[in-house]
């Protein structure tokens, strides 16, 4: 039985349509994910300008996209537009519930703003999630929470259960345990949690050394401690920790 050529037309005028807008649809799809890895990288740089355009240029093609609004948390972050930010967070916690790299920018953004109930759930939402690659980030800030209220065994757990994770932020972990420590005068604790907090990401904290200084200092390691001051203003030459530093190198007998 022969089909006609009109029977025909109509059907690969539907699968023609059909396939110029699945095309179209890919290419919008990754026009918006470019547009939100170079957000993602301007951020990264510190360039929050540029990324609010970039993420404005991605919301007008697509306004529903989590990971978008995520973004414009950090950058409102950046520009200290605190709650803009909050805002964001909560739009793209709404959108992707399952999203937890949203659900620990919303709790550090609301524990900054001192709201911590909901901040606490938030973290211990993240940080219990298997399938988040960030989730040290919500432990550790979750033994930064306790801290803040005074909680101290269940900030020295949370800090303990971030070294467990062994990633590049474990040397904050470190340093707030240091000072842990040295707040129940175990300074052979702290400082061991101070010289591991030197390490990795965080060398470069003049926190870390400044406090290692000061526990050498109080073991009356007299010139330990003076070695360590003249270190930090080489380290940190015109800057605050500089200034921190001789005026503990001045204080020692």
């Amino acid at each position: 039985m022969k089909t006609s050529s009109r029977t025909l037309l109509p059907g690969l005028l539907i699968l023609l349509l059909a396939s110029c807008s699945t095309t179209s649809t890919s290419k919008k799809e990754a026009t918006v994910e470019g547009m939100l890895n170079i957000a993602g990288a301007a951020i990264n740089e510190g360039d929050h300008i540029t990324a609010l355009e970039y993420l404005n240029q991605a919301n007008a093609l697509e306004s529903g996209n989590a990971r978008a609004h995520h973004l414009y948390a950090l950058a409102y972050l950046g520009k200290r537009e605190y709650k803009l930010a909050e805002e964001s967070a909560r739009q793209s916690v709404r959108i992707d519930p399952k999203m937890s790299v949203a659900r620990n920018t919303l709790g550090k953004i609301l524990m900054d703003l001192g709201k911590y109930n909901e901040a606490e759930t938030l973290f211990k939402q993240a940080a219990s999630d298997l399938l988040n690659r960030e989730a040290d980030r919500s432990k550790l800030n979750l033994g930064i929470l306790y801290t803040k209220i005074l909680k101290m065994d269940q900030a020295e757990y949370w800090f303990k259960q971030t070294l467990e994770d062994r990633t590049p932020v474990s040397c904050l972990a470190h340093f707030q345990l240091g000072r842990i420590s040295l707040d129940k005068n175990d300074l052979t604790k702290a400082e061991r949690h101070y010289r591991l907090s030197a390490k990795g990401i965080c060398s470069g904290m003049s926190e870390t050394h400044l406090a290692i200084g000061q526990v050498l200092s109080r073991q009356k390691r007299y010139e330990e401690a003076r070695a360590k001051f003249v270190e930090i203003q080489r380290l940190f030459v015109g800057t605050d920790a500089s200034e921190k530093a001789l005026e503990h190198l001045r204080d020692l007998p």
